[in-house]
């Protein structure tokens, strides 16, 4: 998986679970807005990897 779509993934995730914790209804919202916007962004990496045969992957993982 290429890892910077994993990362916005990731802060998408963080941004919903920390949205389920708010009390603020204005942070809240905020919080999911945000969300949306990272997974936007994960779709978008995605996109453009498959568009140019990019495969970034975690040194990690070899």
């Amino acid at each position: 998986m290429d890892t910077r779509a994993h990362q916005l993934k990731t802060n998408a995730v963080d941004c919903l679970r920390a949205a389920q914790r708010a009390t603020d209804m204005a942070a809240k919202s905020a919080l999911l807005q945000l969300a949306q916007i990272w997974r936007m962004l994960a779709e978008q990496a995605e996109q453009l990897n498959r568009e140019h045969g990019r495969h970034d992957k975690d040194p990690a993982d070899d």
